[in-house]
């Protein structure tokens, strides 16, 4: 994998950002809620933000890794 360029490590830091403040956010507000249905879809929800949160740090850290052989 090619390493970033400036604008696309601003784009995926802000990303992860916001992915990450959902998934609190949605972590924090499920307790509060007492509609099932609305509760299991908060749930769904946060379970494919957990997944495109690890996509996320996968893809850094696999970045990581190849500039790191680059460097050697």
């Amino acid at each position: 994998m090619r390493k970033f360029t400036e604008p696309e490590n601003i784009a995926i830091t802000g990303i992860l950002k916001n992915e990450s403040l959902g998934f609190v956010f949605g972590r924090t507000i499920i307790s509060l809620i007492d509609d099932l249905d609305l509760k299991k879809l908060l749930e769904s929800g946060i379970i494919e933000q957990e997944g495109r949160i690890n996509a996320l740090k996968k893809i850094i850290k696999d970045c990581e890794y190849e500039k790191e052989q680059v460097e050697i």
